[in-house]
């Protein structure tokens, strides 16, 4: 009986830290937020935060798989700027290493 109690409570737990959904970037419904994202500011449309203890290339590979399973595509790139489009509606990721961490932007992407 001692050790069904914690049992159950730590199945409990698990099975609620599991359903947790998963936050998104503010004003981006279908965007995820890294999970490691602090210090987020919007100015206008755009939306930049820093990942901690990340390299851009590590942030930039996690965006690149994330929004795949979400149906973005990848169309453009320019060194650390990254173009997705989803059902003709575009965005600009950029992401920049910084001292021992990566600074992400995001914001609406309008071609010349």
């Amino acid at each position: 009986m001692r050790i069904g109690i914690p049992l159950v409570l730590l199945l409990v737990m698990i099975f609620f830290s599991g359903c947790q959904q998963q936050q998104t970037v503010p004003g981006y419904e279908d965007i995820p937020l890294h999970p490691k994202a602090s210090d987020i500011r919007s100015v206008d449309e755009r939306v930049e935060f820093v990942v901690a203890s990340s390299s851009a290339e590590e942030v930039a590979d996690y965006y690149l798989d994330e929004l795949e399973k979400r149906q973005w595509t990848q169309v453009d790139r320019w060194g650390s700027a990254f173009v997705y489009e989803k059902k003709g509606r575009q965005i600009l990721l950029v992401v920049t290493d910084v001292k021992n961490h990566a600074k992400v932007s995001v914001s609406p992407f309008h071609p010349n």
